[in-house]
């Protein structure tokens, strides 16, 4: 999971809406299924907030002044 988060924190460095669509599906979904897979409910909860995310990000009604807040 260290890889992941480095992974994670190094495609935000030059900042949320430099990340391309792609990469952000693909962390998300990554993330995803890690907390899924964990057992705890807590995570599992965390699971489902990103596949809200990611419908978030593939609807195109999200705009960039909604992600900085």
């Amino acid at each position: 999971m260290n890889d992941l988060l480095h992974a994670t924190l190094s495609g935000l460095q030059n900042g949320l809406t430099s990340l391309p669509l792609g990469s952000a599906m693909d962390n998300t979904e990554t993330w995803q299924q890690q907390f899924l897979h964990s057992g705890q409910p807590e995570f599992q909860d965390i699971a489902r907030e990103m596949g809200n995310l990611q419908s978030l990000l593939t609807s195109g009604s999200l705009s960039a002044t909604a992600t900085t807040c």
